[in-house]
């Protein structure tokens, strides 16, 4: 067992939240789901409801300028032969204005949250303005 599986906590019934995330019916719609660390418990839980949203640019709004995040995103696109791919990824939100302790506590579960999210994928953002649709294009392509 890794010193980072001692550190940090996710609950069962997130896990198995984040697999239905992952499977859900709607690929052709964007999703995103938050994710923060209870700072004195050390456990990853959700910020908010799952949320369909109409662009990249909506995370933007629910995000503090202050506090870092995990946001999976399930992003609908096409690929180059014209078929319709949903990609999941992560954004790692570290803003610059952040708390460097809770700054740290975010870097050191990071690779442990993608390995239990299951992703393989992640944008790390840092400024506000940098989460677009646009660079989350860039990104995937």
């Amino acid at each position: 067992m890794s010193s980072e599986a001692r550190m940090f906590s996710i609950s069962d019934t997130i896990i198995k939240e984040i697999d239905r995330f992952r499977l859900r019916l709607k690929k052709s719609l964007l999703f995103a789901y938050i994710f923060k660390i209870d700072k004195s418990t050390k456990e990853v839980v959700p910020d908010g409801e799952i949320m369909q949203i109409e662009s990249v640019e909506e995370i933007a709004d629910e995000l503090s300028e202050t506090q870092p995040r995990y946001i999976l995103v399930s992003y609908p696109t096409k690929t180059t032969d014209g078929r319709l791919s949903t990609p999941l990824f992560m954004v790692y939100w570290r803003p610059t204005s952040s708390p460097h302790d809770l700054s740290m506590i975010y870097a050191s579960a990071k690779v442990w949250f993608q390995d239990q999210a299951q992703v393989h994928k992640v944008l790390e953002v840092r400024e506000i303005e940098d989460i677009t649709t646009d660079a989350v294009e860039e990104f995937l392509h």
